[in-house]
């Protein structure tokens, strides 16, 4: 997890530094001047870009994120691990560095707070970046979507750079959309950095869109009553079939779908009161009564198959396994 946060703050400095020029290399010969031509003047200091309009924005969409750009900026794919970066146009000759924003995805292998990923972020930059210097961390939002803001400052190279850097996390992944610009020129396309950060979307797919409502009706209209030992002795006979059992909710665990963010639910049960008949129900976009341990259920299924199950005492059972298709609990008499 570390090396690939390190990764992640590495592609922002290769795309920052990418838009670097030198200008000795880039300034083109100048014709000589004419005898009636005027004395060279210092040109003015600039003033930050005005605001680009809503019209002077184009969509770009990949890899299930979507964020706005102004037309102007250049689009930069697979740019060293980032989906994308905008680089801003140049200025001119003179103009030795692109201020840029560039989107960022990891996958997280276990499971991690904002908070938590806000304060290895801030472990991790000083072995980057020379001299950084956290100018500040706080709660943010893009869209609904709750986010970490981090602002700070540091040198790469030659280059003094100022960083705007916003991460999320979602559906076990880590978005990080980050605005790179020299020191001095910082505030130059600040407000089209913001513009752009803002617009950030991730397009979640709803997988239960195209599937039709379940029915309920049906479906305990046509399950098979069976006991454990039938399910346990003949189980290929029944894979593919919808089964109905009732038992005592042993263990049950959720995790977000990595795919639509919507849980999913397992559930050890067991059939008999000690604890040895033991069936394992898997809900997809599980979005039902929760389910706690002890709980009396009835739980309609598919059948699977066989799957093993480890104790806490760390010996392996063998399983059925369901397709969770519903699931009631059953009133405890008092």
């Amino acid at each position: 997890m570390k090396k690939a946060l390190l990764l992640a703050i590495l592609v922002v400095l290769i795309i920052g530094l990418s838009g670097c020029t030198t200008s000795s290399k880039n300034a083109q010969p100048q014709s000589p001047a004419s005898d009636n031509s005027p004395p060279m003047t210092t040109p003015p200091a600039t003033t930050p870009p005005a605001e680009p309009t809503e019209d002077a924005f184009l969509a770009y969409q990949n890899q299930g994120i979507t964020i706005e750009h102004p037309k102007d900026w250049e689009v930069k794919e697979n740019q060293a691990g980032a989906i994308v970066a905008f680089m801003s146009p140049s200025e001119g000759w003179g103009d030795s560095f692109s201020e840029n924003v560039n989107v960022f995805v990891e996958n997280l292998t276990a499971p991690m707070s904002l908070e938590e990923y806000g304060e290895l972020s801030i472990k991790n930059a000083p072995k980057l970046i020379q001299n950084f210097n956290l100018l500040k961390t706080e709660t943010a939002t893009i869209g609904n979507v709750a986010a970490q803001k981090m602002e700070y400052t540091g040198d790469v190279g030659a280059n003094s750079l100022h960083f705007l850097a916003y991460s999320l996390v979602t559906c076990n992944k880590v978005y990080t959309i980050t605005y790179t610009a020299q020191k001095d020129n910082f505030q130059k396309n600040l407000r089209a950095a913001e513009k752009i950060i803002q617009s950030f979307e991730i397009q979640v797919p709803d997988s239960t869109a195209q599937q039709a409502p379940l029915d309920i009706n049906a479906v305990k209209q046509n399950a098979l009553e069976i006991s454990w030992q039938d399910l346990m002795r003949y189980n290929e006979k029944y894979v593919g079939k919808i089964v109905h059992l009732e038992g005592i909710a042993i263990q049950v665990t959720e995790e977000k779908n990595s795919v639509n963010c919507q849980n999913d639910v397992s559930i050890l049960f067991s059939i008999d009161e000690f604890g040895q008949e033991l069936v394992i129900a898997k809900f997809k976009n599980y979005n039902s009564i929760r389910i706690l341990e002890n709980d009396n259920i009835a739980i309609w299924g598919k059948v699977q198959g066989l799957d093993k199950y480890t104790t806490v005492l760390g010996t392996e059972n063998t399983v059925s396994l369901l397709e969770g298709q519903y699931v009631e609990l059953i009133p405890t008499k008092r």
